[in-house]
């Protein structure tokens, strides 16, 4: 664990006089505050859990690194990448009323469960530390999920709450067994508008529900799409992990990669405003819902890139491709792709204003013009105009009323 390590580079690298100096000289705290100066072990936990409290422990390794010739570099990558103190909860350990089950997964901000609490299962997502430390972007998205709760909708997580538990900030809902929309669209590739059709309407019918309180969801993407099937083959949308973006979460280094959307939505989805520090609003959820259905058209994001900055310098800044140039050929009209396009214009004012409107368009979006009157014939006519050519092949003007 990180901590300890550093921890540990302190104890062997420093004495308690040069600890205490440094801790009062270049890092500006008074070591009698800090408390544990009676020895060096006890000195060292207390120095690490004040700059923790502070957040200051990336301040402490650039003290030891700037010191110590002799430092661990694992000292300067926790200061350039944060503390990785995020213990998980174990199947059996209990978080307040809630005993955990399992883990489901885990993101940039939280690591999400299955809990159990009064003989039901629930989704319990606790928030990481590096998450909570902007408090006013936590207490919004704490604040904006306990409205949700009070909304009833079926495309919005039941019984929804938010709060702190040890120390722990969290958020909980009803469990339900769900995949993410982003798995279907893997497995079975690119959707026709007429397949997707019900899927839309799906996620835009609780989307309006928030926009109509002049909320914006911030993060929608496929993967915060759950899709729930019922016994008798039915299914239901559920829009999950509203409000994230209100979060603000240093960039980490992940795979090898370093995140660039450290405080906005999915590289794949995000409005250009939230790239560029805006809160997001409904006109803002309206682009990331373009995306979403560019990609379910198509089978490919917007801007196919394989960075996150890459992405960005395209919501920021480029014309998307039709879907239609990456769709299967004849998958989708002009009509369809002008809309697409409509939704993903860089300016929010363009766009469509909320869900509602887009749902108003949902019923007529990429359906084929009326069909002209046509022109019926009995079928004794029909076998008039068969016999008149089987009798002279040659006749034109029979062959012609024949395939009318």
């Amino acid at each position: 664990m990180d901590i300890e390590f550093l921890q540990a580079e302190l104890e062997r690298l420093f004495e308690l006089p040069e600890l205490l100096d440094l801790t009062s000289n270049l890092l500006g705290f008074d070591p009698e505050k800090v408390g544990g100066t009676a020895g060096k072990a006890s000195f060292v936990r207390a120095l690490t859990e004040h700059c923790q409290d502070l957040d200051a422990v990336e301040a402490l390794c650039d003290v030891v690194v700037a010191s110590k010739a002799a430092v661990n570099p694992q000292v300067a990558k926790i200061g350039h990448n944060g503390l990785t103190f995020d213990d998980e909860l174990k199947p059996g350990q209990e978080l307040g009323p809630y005993k955990i089950v399992r883990k489901l997964g885990e993101g940039r901000l939280g690591i999400s469960y299955v809990a159990q609490k009064d003989d039901k299962d629930w989704r319990l997502k606790v928030l990481r530390k590096e998450a909570t430390r902007d408090r006013r972007g936590l207490h919004r998205f704490l604040t904006l999920n306990r409205l949700v709760g009070g909304i009833s909708h079926p495309g919005l997580p039941a019984s929804l709450s938010a709060g702190q538990i040890d120390g722990r900030y969290y958020v909980v809902h009803e469990h339900v067994e769900a995949q993410p929309l982003s798995a279907r669209i893997a497995r079975t590739g690119p959707m026709h508008i007429n397949e997707a059709r019900p899927l839309l309407k799906g996620i835009l019918e609780p989307l309006q529900e928030l926009h109509s309180r002049r909320l914006a969801h911030g993060d929608l993407k496929l993967d915060n799409v759950a899709v729930v099937r019922g016994s008798d083959g039915s299914q239901q949308l559920v829009l999950m992990d509203a409000f994230s973006d209100r979060l603000r979460a240093r960039a980490r280094v992940a795979n090898g990669h370093n995140e660039l959307f450290s405080t906005t939505a999915s590289p794949k989805t995000v409005a250009p405003e939230q790239i560029r520090g805006l809160v997001a609003d409904p006109p803002s959820d309206v682009y990331s819902f373009g995306a979403m259905l560019y990609e379910m058209l198509s089978g490919k994001p917007v801007f196919r890139s394989e960075s996150a900055l890459g992405a960005a310098i395209g919501h920021m800044s480029q014309v998307p491709d039709p879907p239609s140039s990456v769709a299967p050929r004849g998958w989708i009209p002009k009509d369809l792709d002008d809309f697409v396009l409509g939704l993903l214009v860089k300016d929010p004012l363009k766009r469509p204003t909320d869900a509602r409107v887009l749902l108003e368009a949902l019923e007529t979006l990429g359906r084929a013009p009326e069909a002209r009157t046509e022109k019926r014939i009995s079928d004794e006519e029909l076998d008039s105009r068969v016999d008149a050519l089987i009798a002279d092949p040659t006749n034109a003007e029979a062959a012609v009323a024949l395939e009318e």
